[in-house]
């Protein structure tokens, strides 16, 4: 493979992988989960976790 196509293609698996830690942090807050055990078990930041509970809590 070319280097820019490496490139591409971990780009793409860490943006599925992000994608796959917020469906989970989703779950998790749910399920009553703090922001930190979702920091903690999804490897999202802080201000990722906020992100995805907030974005929860406006569909409410």
């Amino acid at each position: 493979m070319t280097e820019l196509l490496k490139e591409i293609v971990e780009e793409a698996e860490e943006r599925a992988e992000k994608r796959k830690a917020r469906e989970i942090a989703e779950r998790m807050f749910r399920k009553g989960a703090s922001i930190a055990d979702v920091v903690e078990l999804t490897g999202l930041s802080e201000q990722e976790a906020q992100e995805v509970l907030r974005r929860i809590r406006e569909e409410a």
